[in-house]
């Protein structure tokens, strides 16, 4: 499932309307990271706009100005190499026609359009884009503090960093770059994974496979320090930049323990988050929106947005044995709402009342209870479609 949400970015009233206090530190070290690792760390305009307001810090203003004028000059400097390509296509098609470079001409000029698209947007957080959270952006959540058992608002990266015990399959995974699962595979969690029943039956599943993992794991370590397979210099440098900016050791890429749990067990329901929104994308067929056949395979964005503020339940993350936590955050989905199901697609994100938020965070109950707790506060009025650039 392709997802992403058009969510609360402003920290201070997600902290008014939960009275929870705000993770100032926990903030300032994310922008200090990014400054640094701005490939790794990736925020929302209206994010970016909600630290350079904010009046608590005078360094965090300076910081969120700096980042936003560094990849301001960035699109900038990417439009310009794409207008002296277009006078370069424009000079050769002047010259002689020709299809090839009509054809490549158009595709530099919507690359062009996208480019200032985002660019308008970064310098405008009133779009409806610039609120959207896309899979390991940052977002801000409602969380309980474990330690200090009061509720507090921090960032997190929209997505977990799984934890089996195989550290380098692990990170394959979480750079969307593994064979055997699809990108971003890890930003949302399907509620029947959450289950007693199927931690169970998963420990049981884990262990039975325990010896075929671990001889896997060593292939795979194999292809890393031969840079064979998979490995080729892009992604080696993408797995090493991301160690930096972790400053995780790289040792840890040798790290083979398979662990027989799921690595959602010990987040739910001990990890609670919440998560305010007002929309949310999801990526349909082009046959399954339209009811038609014929239509392409291609898939389309769908926006389903209500007027009335509802709450994503989720869970959070920590992960990190040396250096910088990577925080991490999935959002809970359930069956399909209905009007979902009529565009096409198997799954919605659970959306809760204020009431039932507050509940969800406050209360401590057993699985079942949760599940329950879903149900009764369920937003029960439907979400309005549109078709994403229509």
């Amino acid at each position: 499932m392709c997802f992403s949400a058009m969510v609360e970015q402003n920290a201070s009233d997600l902290a008014n309307q939960f009275n929870a206090t705000i993770n100032w530190e926990q903030l300032q070290s994310s922008l200090e990271q990014q400054l640094h690792f701005p490939s790794h760390i990736k925020t929302a305009s209206a994010m970016q706009s909600f630290y350079r307001k904010q009046s608590d810090s005078k360094l965090m203003k300076e910081l969120a100005t700096k980042i936003l004028q560094e990849q301001q000059q960035v699109i900038e400097e990417e439009i310009q190499n794409i207008d002296n390509e277009i006078y370069d296509l424009d000079y050769a098609l002047a010259k002689r026609f020709s299809k090839t470079n009509e054809k490549k001409k158009i595709s530099k000029q919507n690359k062009k359009e996208k480019l200032m698209q985002k660019l308008v947007s970064s310098k405008n957080i009133g779009s409806w884009d610039s609120h959207f959270i896309f899979p390991h952006w940052k977002l801000f959540a409602v969380i309980k503090n474990k330690k200090s058992g009061n509720l507090e608002v921090s960032d997190f990266e929209y997505g977990h960093f799984r934890d089996t015990g195989v550290f380098l399959e692990d990170l394959l995974y979480h750079l969307g770059k593994h064979p055997k699962s699809p990108q971003y595979s890890l930003y949302n969690s399907k509620i029947e994974s959450l289950s007693r029943e199927y931690f169970d039956q998963t420990q049981e599943q884990l262990k039975s496979i325990s010896k075929k993992r671990r001889e896997n794991a060593k292939l795979l370590l194999n292809d890393f320090k031969k840079e064979k397979g998979i490995f080729n210099e892009v992604l080696q440098e993408k797995i090493n930049n991301f160690m930096d900016c972790y400053q995780w050791d790289p040792a840890q890429i040798e790290q083979i323990e398979p662990i027989h749990q799921s690595y959602m067990q010990d987040l739910f329901p001990q990890n609670k988050a919440i998560v305010k929104a007002s929309a949310f994308r999801e990526m349909v067929l082009e046959s399954d929106y339209f009811k038609n056949k014929d239509a392409s395979s291609k898939h389309i964005a769908v926006d389903f947005y209500q007027d009335e503020e509802v709450y994503f339940p989720a869970m959070y993350s920590e992960y990190g044995k040396t250096g910088q936590k990577l925080r991490g955050l999935s959002i809970i989905t359930t069956e399909p709402r209905l009007e979902v199901l009529e565009k096409g697609h198997d799954r919605s994100p659970i959306c809760l009342s204020k009431e039932g938020a507050k509940a969800y965070l406050e209360e401590s109950l057993s699985h079942e209870e949760y599940f329950e707790l879903f149900e009764h506060y369920s937003v029960p009025s439907p979400f309005q479609s549109k078709l994403v650039g229509a």
